[in-house]
């Protein structure tokens, strides 16, 4: 596969979308975007972390962040109310100023996370992700902060399970919008302004909180 977005912009910003019920993933999800770090050895006393998404806050809803410690490496998956609660990937081979396409599903009793599409961590899980009323943040939680630092790009957002198949066969792909299960779509392929659409029919159109960089 191409190993980069397929569009020729990218986004460097925090972006926030209002709450919508078709954001409430309790019982199965996927998160999908290409992610270029700027540095992944970012440190505050000692270590830190980056977001990539959150519904609001990292520890109420689901949500996916980098420890960026410079000795280790650990991508981790949060769907708190379901047991375990988080489920970590040990990301050592993560180097900064390079395309990864990353990819998380929850549901059917499973965890899992994809790194360019290849299944790098299954975890057996119980119960349901909580739901909240908050907003879903993109690059950045509510809680603690810990914004995304780098470039994102096809930010996509289902209500369903994505296959390890499914995964890798669209990530180069342009998606129409209509895929069954898709909730949020963001291409960020505008150029300009502080407001990427939403490419679903849902209409959960996003909102820069800080100045929008786009990156050709």
């Amino acid at each position: 596969f191409q190993q980069g977005p397929i569009h020729k912009c990218a986004w460097v910003a925090l972006i926030t979308v209002a709450d919508n019920p078709t954001l409430d993933l309790t019982t199965n999800l996927t998160f999908e975007a290409w992610v270029k770090f700027r540095q992944v050895s970012r440190t505050t006393d000692g270590y830190d972390w980056q977001c990539l998404f959150a519904k609001s806050a990292y520890n109420t809803s689901y949500a996916l962040m980098l420890c960026t410690e410079p000795a280790y490496k650990v991508l981790r998956f949060y769907h708190p109310g379901a047991t375990p609660s988080q489920s970590d990937l040990a990301w050592n081979d993560v180097r900064s100023n390079k395309w990864y396409h990353v990819a998380a599903t929850f549901g059917g009793g499973t965890a899992k996370l994809y790194i360019d599409g290849e299944l790098r961590m299954s975890t057996a899980v119980s119960g349901t992700i909580i739901a909240n009323a908050l907003p879903l943040q993109i690059g950045f939680s509510s809680a603690g902060g810990y914004p995304f630092d780098g470039q994102m790009d096809e930010v996509r957002l289902w209500n369903t399970v994505r296959s390890e198949d499914a995964i890798l066969r669209n990530l180069n792909e342009r998606l129409t919008g209509q895929e069954v299960g898709l909730t949020g779509l963001y291409r960020l392929d505008e150029g300009a302004g502080s407001a990427p659409a939403d490419g679903t029919t849902n209409g959960n159109h996003g909102l820069a909180i800080n100045g929008p960089l786009w990156v050709p």
